[in-house]
């Protein structure tokens, strides 16, 4: 079973289009993940989340969910810094543009 949801992983990774149910399939994965293959999956989820221009709701709701669902353990403080720098940015960026990607930011960094 474990290399069946390592193999969703490394699929979900390396697709470059991920809309909502391909998000949300990926993140209900987070809990039962072993420390790699969950490594892995957070690493993609904030390198995606990064290099978007725009803010993708689904993307941050997936990254949320997957810090959430994280074994001890599984996080470093590095990968939070991250996820917070990220956030940051977007956050920056998205001030001038719709409240409601600003909510969604603000939501996402007080989950932390």
């Amino acid at each position: 079973m474990q290399c069946f949801v390592t193999k969703m992983v490394e699929l979900f990774i390396a697709k470059t289009t991920k809309n909502s149910t391909k998000v949300a399939e990926t993140v209900t994965l987070g809990p039962v993940l072993q420390r790699e293959p969950y490594r892995k999956l957070l690493s993609g989820f904030i390198r995606d989340f990064d290099e978007v221009r725009i803010l993708d709701v689904n993307l941050l709701q997936g990254l949320v969910q997957l810090v959430q669902s994280a074994s001890p353990g599984f996080l470093i403080s590095d990968n939070l810094v991250k996820v917070l720098s990220v956030l940051r940015t977007h956050l920056e960026g998205t001030h001038q543009h719709s409240s409601e990607n600003l909510c969604h930011l603000t939501l996402a960094k007080e989950e932390h």
